[in-house]
């Protein structure tokens, strides 16, 4: 089961704001709800944690893709610091494993 397919069921409400903490899985949960993401940009905080993640095969390389393929910004939680590139990911991981993706305004 997919975010898109529960949003579907559920008659497709308005989201504002997502939060995700999946244990590494959260870059899956994202690609699943690419289309209830589209509709409606919400803000999404979740837990990007180096182990977790890379359990799943994953890097920082590819969370980063994915806010730039789908417009959105990554900042660190709390100080809202933006996160930029993959060392600048790293160094987020090491602060706080919490992030906030926020749509690109561009």
């Amino acid at each position: 089961t997919t975010v898109d397919h529960l949003w579907g069921v559920w008659d497709r409400p308005v989201i504002r704001v997502v939060k995700l903490d999946l244990e590494g899985a959260e870059l899956a949960a994202l690609r699943g709800a690419a289309t209830m993401i589209h509709a409606n940009r919400p803000t999404i905080f979740m837990e990007w944690e180096g182990r977790n993640v890379s359990s799943f095969g994953l890097t920082e390389e590819d969370l980063l893709d994915w806010a730039e393929k789908n417009r959105y910004e990554i900042f660190r939680v709390p100080d809202g610091v933006p996160v930029l590139t993959p060392a600048g990911l790293k160094l987020a991981m090491e602060i706080t494993e919490t992030l906030r993706l926020q749509p690109a305004i561009y």
